[in-house]
């Protein structure tokens, strides 16, 4: 699992650049981003030992769906291996119509833009 809190961790970024919590979110992804030929290094020097591989993005969908980081950080996995974006939802929160269709607008949003499937 590659989790992108260790490499950038969005609290310290946050108080460095003096952010909120999703300015920190934002900043960690895009330096993330930045570096993100070393985590497909990463995953190729493990290729031979592992099956799959999962990368957890920080914080909330919208930062990661909205900005350019995440499109590059996705298209790059894309390009190199066999790559589903799984979209996982907060099922308690999504009571209200206005959430759940909030939920599936982005969704709908990975599955257009994205060159890879999405579940």
């Amino acid at each position: 699992m590659v989790l992108v809190d260790p490499w950038f961790p969005f609290i310290h970024r946050a108080d460095r650049y003096n952010l909120g919590p999703n300015g920190g979110i934002l900043t960690a992804v895009n330096l993330f981003a930045t570096r993100f030929d070393q985590v497909l290094t990463l995953i190729e020097k493990r290729q031979a030992t592992t099956k799959y591989v999962l990368v957890d993005t920080p914080g909330q969908i919208e930062i990661f769906t909205w900005s350019a980081s995440g499109t590059i950080i996705t298209e790059s996995l894309a390009q190199s291996w066999p790559t589903v974006l799984v979209y996982v939802v907060d099922t308690p929160r999504t009571t209200s119509p206005v959430t759940f269709m909030s939920n599936m607008l982005h969704a709908c949003r990975w599955s257009a833009l994205l060159p890879c499937p999405c579940v």
